[in-house]
């Protein structure tokens, strides 16, 4: 990446995310450590005949950052928090379109040095599986607001699950 790429995508996700740390009061974690993660992607996986799509720019930075905009400073109190949203919408933009399992834990890798070398205090809990979010736990209270969370494990989305089946 050439000096004003990097310029560009540093700006442009600063001014995404300016307002969301206005929200959280300055106490939301600066995300900067976590765009060389980004850049990695454009330089090692780069688009190849069987790999046509893998065409990665701006557009994807800015669902990642639309996807850190659902969060809810009421819930997301801590940087692990913040940190492994961040963790589930890169894995949901980026690494879901990859195509093999080499490529993906390429990515994964890169990802989790990121967060520990960064946010060495949070990277247990932001890097532990399963990785589930969603806004559905309270979907069955129509007048309460969804909020988009982590919803831990698969045994409290299947009980979640067996709730909203019961009515």
């Amino acid at each position: 990446k050439t000096a004003q790429s990097k310029i560009n995508i540093k700006w442009t996700s600063n001014k995404i995310l300016h307002k969301r740390k206005k929200i959280y009061r300055g106490s939301g974690p600066d995300t900067e450590p976590l765009l060389p993660v980004a850049a990695i992607v454009i330089v090692e996986l780069p688009p190849t005949p069987s790999k046509f799509h893998y065409i990665f720019n701006l557009r994807d930075l800015s669902r990642i950052s639309a996807g850190l905009c659902l969060t809810s400073p009421e819930y997301y109190k801590t940087p692990e928090l913040f940190v492994r949203v961040w963790r589930n919408e890169f894995i949901r933009v980026i690494c879901d379109r990859l195509i093999n399992e080499e490529d993906e834990n390429l990515m994964f890798e890169h990802i989790a040095k990121s967060v520990e070398t960064h946010f060495p205090d949070h990277a247990e809990y932001a890097l532990r599986s399963p990785l589930l979010f969603g806004d559905f736990r309270n979907a069955i209270h129509e007048d309460e607001t969804r909020m988009y969370e982590d919803l831990l494990d698969y045994e409290a989305v299947y009980s979640l699950f067996q709730e909203v089946n019961s009515i």
